[in-house]
C-alpha cells in the first residue's frame, strides 16, 4: 500500500468567489432599498421619538433624529473600493444621495433635513426648523 500524500487544504475556489460576490451584491441591494425607502424612517417609532424630543428640546439645529448604519463591501460589485461616502451616492443611483434626502425633506414641511458621516458605517440624519 503506497501512502497518498495529504492534498492541501484549498487556498480559494470558484464557489468561495461566487459566494462572496453574491453578499456583495444582496449587501448593495439591500442598502439601495433602505436608501429609496428613506422617508419610512420616519415613520418609525423610535425616528418619531426623537423627534418629539427635538420639539421637547426647543427644535435645536442640527438635532440627530436618526442613526443608520451601514458596512460598505470591501469592494463593491463592480470592482471599486469605496469610502461610505461614495459607496452611499454607488447605491443611490440613479439619483445621489443629496437628491432622496431631498424628496424626503419635501414630506417633512417646516423641517430642513440633512446628513453626515459619523465613522466609516454610520449616517446621521439631523433635523433643523426652518
Amino acid at each position: 500500500m503506497t501512502d497518498v500524500p495529504d492534498l492541501p487544504n484549498p487556498i480559494m475556489s470558484i464557489s468561495d468567489l461566487i459566494s462572496t460576490a453574491e453578499v456583495v451584491r444582496g449587501k448593495e441591494s439591500l442598502h439601495r432599498r433602505v436608501i429609496s425607502r428613506l422617508s419610512s424612517v420616519f415613520n418609525e417609532d423610535g425616528t418619531k421619538e426623537n423627534m418629539l424630543l427635538w420639539a421637547l428640546s426647543g427644535f435645536r439645529p442640527g438635532f440627530v433624529a436618526k442613526e443608520l448604519f451601514f458596512e460598505p463591501p470591501i469592494i463593491c460589485s463592480d470592482g471599486v473600493k469605496r469610502e461610505i461616502a461614495e459607496y452611499m451616492n454607488f447605491v443611490s443611483t440613479p439619483y445621489t444621495v443629496a437628491e432622496h434626502f431631498s424628496a424626503v425633506e419635501c414630506c417633512l414641511p417646516g423641517i430642513q433635513l440633512t446628513y453626515s458621516f459619523s465613522g466609516p458605517n454610520t449616517i446621521l440624519l439631523h433635523v433643523t426648523k426652518k
